[in-house]
């Protein structure tokens, strides 16, 4: 048995630079050397936080509307299903083993949502740009609680009402 697992993923702070210690910071490298790049074009890919361009996703829950926003550009249109089960969006997509530039890849994937309740399901719309980004989104519910205003309207009736029955009777 190994004391070592060559498979645990290490801390990142080796790829955080000098800075972390506070002996040589951006300004010491700006002010010295304004032309040179403190960290390789690959580090800072591996420090970046994922967008919706290194395979994240983005889910909005306004006031008015519930959007989810994923990269699906390594699939085609007919490889990604888009349903409903229960209260959740599924999102699944999955394609067979297939050439790329570093040899042969097989991906699959599902993302599973949690719908809120004031979310109308039956006006769910998806729409897949060109850039390979799925779009899903879902109006709210309007109640007549959350209405920013409504109009009250009068009612005329041919009964007077208690307060002109008082001042009648003396």
């Amino acid at each position: 048995m190994s004391l070592w697992n060559p498979f645990y993923r290490t801390d990142n702070w080796l790829d955080a630079g000098l800075d972390d210690f506070g002996l040589f910071g951006q300004q010491f490298f700006d002010r010295n050397w304004p032309n040179t790049r403190r960290r390789s074009p690959i580090v800072q890919q591996t420090m970046a936080p994922p967008t919706l361009q290194q395979g994240g996703d983005e889910v909005r829950n306004e006031e008015d509307m519930f959007t989810v926003n994923i990269d699906v550009s390594h699939f085609a249109p007919e490889e990604i299903k888009v349903k409903i089960i229960e209260n959740n969006l599924i999102v699944e997509a999955k394609h067979e083993e297939r050439m790329d530039q570093h040899g042969f890849v097989a991906r699959t994937f599902t993302r599973r949502y949690a719908l809120p309740k004031d979310v109308d399901q039956n006006a769910l719309k998806s729409n897949l740009t060109s850039t390979g980004v799925l779009s899903i989104e879902a109006p709210k519910l309007v109640s007549e609680v959350k209405a920013k205003g409504r109009t009250i309207p009068i009612q005329f009736g041919q009964q007077p009402s208690a307060i002109t029955d008082q001042r009648k009777t003396p």
